[in-house]
């Protein structure tokens, strides 16, 4: 492609920023298998490829050999539509498997899958046998296959498997994406980005500003947009599950908002900020990575009222965010 892959951006963000906000969903440690030194700039740890001859499956046997824990997800950094829900699913499959490979049209996924230090030894005999294919190790250890159905019952697309390994592959991945999502993704991204602009660089008096003297601060109204964005893009989460809609308690959500004020009322401005940022993130990309099916999914009840995905990314973000902003903004005029 004439650049590295990692690197290419869709929307403004390189495809590897956003396979690694995928994995921190799901995994308690994240780590590179690169001989490049530009990922350092990722703020994650960077392994040296041990086999780099090895094609994929030395890049594999690398990174479970310095993993921390047994279970390694392993994922290309070409994927630009992940999802953490599909991953849940690989990790649920686990138990009793030394490796968990979503299997699709009869060819295994094998750089979307869950490898066990049990496959390290395999891994590295094939290789020392000049084998380079993933599967070559497979018949040494207990293989579970995830089948096509379960995988298209969260992702009907299966938009989260898709790479792009060339130009052309690129171009069909960004044009096959739901229109109504890049569009719902746009709108929270410019929303977000109009707030972080706000209080990135606010005084600390700034921070601590107050619209009225039992109000909350400015850095607690940024602290509630994350922790809101969070809690609303668990809602999607679990229509993506197929659970029923999370039951909307408007008085129950006061009363935590309330609680949390009182606990987090003065929060730091760069670990908020931080936070903010990161959230902000995750929620364009579970957004991006839906399909037009995903977005019809009923993800919240309230009085007896449902809505779906769509509104809710569509409206609910949206207005969550700059509702905030205004409560900001007079709490700055006041201040």
């Amino acid at each position: 492609m004439g650049q590295d892959k990692a690197w290419i951006e869709l929307e403004g963000r390189p495809i590897v920023t956003r396979v690694i906000d995928v994995l921190r969903e799901v995994a308690d440690e994240v780590l590179i298998v690169a001989n490049d030194p530009r990922f350092a700039e990722l703020g994650l740890r960077v392994v040296a490829d041990r086999f780099p001859e090895g094609g994929a499956l030395g890049g594999i046997a690398t990174g479970v050999g310095a993993a921390t824990h047994d279970r390694v997800l392993v994922a290309a950094c070409d994927m630009p539509f992940l999802r953490a829900d599909v991953w849940r699913l690989v990790v649920q499959r686990s138990d009793g498997a030394d490796a968990v490979v979503p299997k699709v049209g009869g060819e295994y996924e094998t750089l979307h899958a869950l490898y066990t230090k049990a496959c390290l030894g395999p891994m590295e005999r094939a290789l020392g046998a000049g084998k380079m294919r993933v599967i070559s190790f497979f018949p040494e250890v207990r293989v579970r296959e995830v089948p096509e159905a379960d995988l298209r019952a969260l992702d009907p697309e299966l938009r989260s498997l898709t790479n792009v390994n060339t130009p052309e592959e690129l171009a069909a991945a960004t044009a096959s994406r739901s229109r109504r999502s890049a569009a719902l993704t746009a709108g929270i991204a410019e929303a977000g980005a109009g707030e972080l602009a706000r209080v990135t660089e606010l005084s600390p008096v700034a921070w601590r500003s107050r619209a009225a003297a039992d109000g909350w601060t400015v850095g607690f109204e940024t602290w509630h947009i994350a922790r809101g964005l969070e809690r609303q893009r668990g809602w999607i989460e679990r229509s993506l599950r197929g659970e029923p809609p999370f039951p909307f308690d408007l008085d129950a959500t006061n009363a935590l908002n309330a609680e949390s004020s009182a606990r987090f009322g003065d929060p730091p401005q760069p670990d908020t900020v931080a936070l903010l940022r990161r959230e902000l993130e995750r929620t364009v990309a579970l957004v991006t990575s839906l399909g037009d099916a995903d977005l019809e999914r009923e993800c919240v009840e309230t009085d007896g009222k449902r809505a779906s995905v769509r509104v809710v990314a569509g409206r609910v973000m949206p207005r969550h965010i700059s509702g905030h902003l205004e409560a900001i903004e007079k709490a700055l005029a006041a201040g």
